[in-house]
């Protein structure tokens, strides 16, 4: 499966396995809100830690 955002294989189903969350490059609203959904539905899944790995910019505050 491709990232929709970067065009490279998505790792996402092996992060969200570990319950681990990437988010790089920049941050729209749009991606902000995925990523809480994500960050939402594994603390729904467990009670096990969630590792959120940030290397990003944001192009607005309300985004960050």
């Amino acid at each position: 499966m491709l990232d929709p955002y970067g065009g490279s294989p998505d790792p996402g189903p092996a992060l969200l396995a570990r319950r681990t969350i990437l988010l790089s490059g920049t941050v729209d609203v749009m991606r902000a809100g995925d990523t809480v959904a994500a960050l939402l539905t594994l603390d729904a899944l467990g009670d096990d830690p969630i590792e959120l790995r940030l290397n990003c910019e944001s192009d607005s505050l309300e985004a960050a």
